[in-house]
């Protein structure tokens, strides 16, 4: 029977990743039509002042360090996927290490969870910075919530108990030397090229402009002062 409920679990919550992944590739096609196509037409989901996701998209709010929101969303999504199928994927020769994720409905409901709140803080972001609505980036928040709430049924402690296990799994899995290396290693990558995308701008051109604008106000103050 805990099977059975285990497998229903999964196929509601891969449901809801699918559909959520579809949703930021389309968030990730408004994004390079507001911010590289000059001639692009309105997307669908832009209504009026308010209810623009062109509008948004083309905010410096769009993104973090220098990559566009939509893309952290397909990556999150894309991340819950492989954690969802860990135990058959871990067969693979090359993907033994994911052996030690033993939890993942743990990891799954932190992540959901997590993802919920920060959507809830860019939420916040739409009403009182932008003065715009995503709807497409609101359907994301509804889906990070079911599939918290999906992934934490049937765990004792809740979300908190979900992310202290996460936690501890975390740790555990770093013990070996070789994991460890790797995760710096990765770390490290990820970092660089973090870096490289703030910095540079390149997927970001509100970031761009904002920040040429900041130098060309502070060239004209010192100017004339």
């Amino acid at each position: 029977m805990e099977n059975k409920g285990n497998y229903t679990k999964t196929v509601f919550i891969l449901a809801l990743i699918v559909i959520g992944f579809f949703v930021t590739v389309d968030l990730a096609y408004i994004y390079y039509q507001s911010n590289f196509n000059e001639y692009a037409l309105p997307s669908f989901c832009t209504i009026n002042n308010f209810i623009d996701c062109d509008g948004v998209a083309r905010t410096t709010e769009s993104q973090f360090l220098g990559v566009p929101l939509a893309y952290w969303g397909m990556f999150l999504y894309l991340f819950m996927g492989i954690l969802l199928f860990a135990d058959t994927l871990k067969k693979v020769p090359f993907l033994k290490f994911l052996g030690v994720f033993k939890n993942k409905f743990h990891y799954i409901a932190a992540l959901g969870i997590i993802s919920f709140t920060i959507s809830m803080i860019l939420l916040g972001v739409s009403f009182l910075v932008i003065d715009k609505l995503c709807v497409m980036c609101v359907v994301t928040y509804i889906l990070n919530l079911a599939i918290g709430l999906l992934a934490v049924r049937g765990i004792d402690g809740g979300f908190i108990g979900a992310i202290k296990q996460s936690w501890k799994d975390f740790i555990e899995a770093l013990k070996p030397l070789p994991y460890k290396i790797a995760f710096i290693a990765v770390m490290a990558i990820a970092s660089v090229f973090l870096y490289w995308t703030y910095t540079s701008a390149k997927f970001s051109p509100a970031l761009k402009f904002q920040r040429s604008f900041g130098e060309f106000t502070k060239t004209k103050v010192n100017k004339y002062a």
